[in-house]
């Protein structure tokens, strides 16, 4: 189960997650399972375990260029060494 089900206790957010965002949220929540390896949105909230606003949030994290969409699909921006 998720914090994010009905009747499941949503655990007191305390500091933010490597974007700024509120740990406990589902905005980190998102940004947590978002790595290298390209997943598509179906899979991203399906493992949030929330419809709620992964679009846009998603959509969000690709304007502020910190993930790139390739082929439908989301990862982590590659960063220069």
């Amino acid at each position: 189960p998720t914090i994010f089900e009905p009747g499941a206790t949503k655990k007191a957010a305390a500091g933010k997650d490597k974007w700024g965002y509120r740990i406990g949220t589902r905005a980190a929540a998102v940004n947590e399972v978002i790595g290298k390896k390209p997943r598509s949105e179906k899979w991203i909230r399906k493992k949030v375990g929330s419809d709620v606003s992964v679009s846009s949030h998603l959509s969000s994290l690709v304007k502020k260029k910190l993930v790139k969409k390739v082929d439908g699909k989301y990862r982590l921006r590659r960063t220069k060494k």
